[in-house]
Order: structure tokens, then C-alpha cells, then sequence
């Protein structure tokens, strides 16, 4: 992965997890204030990344430089369950389009054991957001929908409307 995908694409500080703690990491809490035993710590596909190397890495995924354009659509495309429901999803993202503006929307979230991540990218403004931090509860979806409506004011009644929708639905179960 380091020399056939990182490398070249220009993420100088990404590597693959190998179960020990290094002294260049950041040392992850849990949502109790304690801090997480590195050990359990591990990221989908095992890989450690910086938000320097993740805006590198968008800037060459949505661009052509990773993947074919036709393949990339398709990446982006939500999917239909085969029960009919249509869902915001695509392979990897969370694709939606705000009904006001028609404007595309594109995110991806995670969490582990010390951490959490929230990725919003706004296609039309050529503008990606990305939270890290060392808290697995680190509100990150919060923090860059805020910090995307500063950019992109058209984004303050979509998300606003996202969180009665998501509140409800909680409520309701």
C-alpha cells in the first residue's frame, strides 16, 4: 500500500498499523476522559493517516489520480436495497443532495477505540473538510458541518433540518 498508493499520490506521512505504539502518534481518550490503550486501537484497513495527508489523498481520489472517472461515478452512486428503498449511500460515502440548493453533498465518518473522523466534501465549492481527534467522542460530524456552513451558507438550513430529522428518529425508537 505504502509504495503503490500513498507514495505516489504524495501522502508522506501514512502507514499501515503494526500493533505498536509509536512515540509520533496521538494518544487517543475514551469518552470518559481516560485515555485508550493503544493496543485496542486500530482503523479500518489498519492505516494511520494525518489530515495533511487525508486532503492529499481526496485531492487525488476525486481526481482522477486513484481511480478511473467511470469508476469513481459509480463510488458516488446511492444504492438501491434490493427490497426497493433507496438509501444515501454509495461504496464508502454518504452521498445526499440538499433539496433547496439541488447542491451534491459527499461524507464519510468513523470511529475506534480513542478516536473519531468526519469527512465533508462540498463537489460545487471544491472544498473538503476533515475533523480528527483523539476523543471517541469527538462530536467531529458537528464540527465540520459547522465549519462547511462558514463556506458554504447555503448549508445552514440543510443541516439544521439533517439534525430535527436525525433527533426525531432517535426519539422514536
Amino acid at each position: 500500500m505504502e509504495n503503490r498508493i500513498f507514495r505516489p499520490v504524495g501522502m508522506i506521512s501514512t502507514r499501515l498499523t503494526n500493533g505498536k505504539a509509536a512515540p509520533d502518534l496521538a494518544q487517543g481518550y475514551k469518552y470518559t476522559g481516560e485515555k485508550a490503550d493503544y493496543m485496542k486501537v486500530t482503523s479500518d484497513g489498519g492505516v494511520i493517516s494525518t489530515s495533511a495527508d487525508l486532503i492529499t489523498w481526496m485531492n487525488a481520489f476525486f481526481g482522477g489520480k486513484v481511480i478511473k472517472n467511470e469508476s469513481l461515478a459509480e463510488v458516488l452512486t446511492p444504492l438501491t436495497l434490493n427490497n426497493g428503498n433507496h438509501v444515501d449511500y454509495g461504496l464508502g460515502w454518504i452521498v445526499t443532495t440538499d433539496k433547496f440548493s439541488g447542491k451534491e453533498l459527499i461524507q464519510h465518518g468513523g470511529f475506534t477505540y480513542g478516536f473519531s473522523n468526519y469527512i465533508t466534501r462540498l463537489p460545487t465549492e471544491d472544498l473538503t473538510i476533515i475533523v480528527l481527534t483523539n476523543s471517541d467522542r469527538g462530536y467531529t460530524r458537528f464540527y465540520a458541518k459547522g465549519i462547511a456552513a462558514i463556506y458554504a451558507p447555503w448549508l445552514r438550513d440543510y443541516w439544521a433540518n439533517d439534525e430535527l430529522d436525525f433527533r426525531e428518529k432517535k426519539r422514536k425508537k
